[in-house]
């Protein structure tokens, strides 16, 4: 699990999308911790995409 301590850090990061396989090194540029979870923004500019992910996550933790 990535941690406060890890941002600026440089990780290999895998993931899936729409059925291909992606690998790319990513650097953490914010961790936004919750009691039920933490989310990471990396730096690979995906604006929109975390705008959305960032809302859904304050979404999801509002009441904790």
């Amino acid at each position: 699990m990535i941690e406060l301590e890890d941002c600026g850090t440089e990780f290999l990061l895998s993931f899936t999308r729409m059925g291909h396989h992606y690998r790319t090194c990513v650097v953490p540029i914010m961790i936004i911790k919750a009691p039920r979870g933490c989310m990471a923004l990396f730096d690979k500019g995906y604006i929109p995409d975390q705008c959305e992910a960032i809302k859904a996550f304050m979404d999801e933790h509002r009441n904790d």
